[in-house]
């Protein structure tokens, strides 16, 4: 994920405010749990400019997994209650990373987002299998994969801020 910031033009302005989403199908369990564990770990390595959005590629207004709720709840996360699921926006190039669950996931945004990835990719596994409908341990497990994935990103992210000078 690239981090470049070229203040060229803008002089010693604030740092840039990034755009990172994660998509899963339906929106509803990964892609949200990766959210809101992705912002809480940012915060915990204090990177502050960004935001982190969620997307599904099927989605339909619903709101978050009743499970999904309860695994961020056991890892004391917090999220949004009123949380509904969302299609990803017609302008996803404003964004700097589109980070998906699946592999067959990423192929939706080729040519449309400069930056595709799966989360397996960025952080040396494969695929975030789909919890839904396997009972709350499976969202545990889910929501722990995340929490160490973002983890991982969070950390790797203020490294490489702290190298460009784009930290907050």
């Amino acid at each position: 994920m690239s981090t470049r910031n070229d203040d060229s033009k803008k002089g010693a302005s604030a740092p840039k405010k990034y755009k990172v989403a994660f998509v899963c199908a339906g929106n509803t369990c990964r892609s949200p749990m990766a959210q809101f564990i992705f912002k809480r770990e940012l915060k915990k390595y204090g990177v502050n400019n960004f935001t982190v959005r969620s997307f599904g590629l099927t989605a339909n207004g619903k709101p978050m997994n009743e499970n999904a709720q309860l695994a961020l709840k056991a890892l004391k996360i917090p999220f949004t209650k009123t949380f509904v699921s969302k299609r990803p926006p017609s302008k996803v190039s404003s964004y700097e990373a589109i980070i998906c669950m699946e592999s067959s996931q990423k192929t939706y945004f080729s040519g449309k987002a400069p930056s595709v990835y799966t989360l397996g990719e960025l952080c040396g596994f494969g695929d975030v299998a789909d919890p839904y409908g396997r009972g709350y341990d499976a969202y545990l497990e889910t929501a722990k994969l995340l929490l160490k994935a973002c983890d991982y990103l969070a950390e790797n992210l203020k490294s490489s801020l702290a190298e460009t000078g784009d930290e907050d």
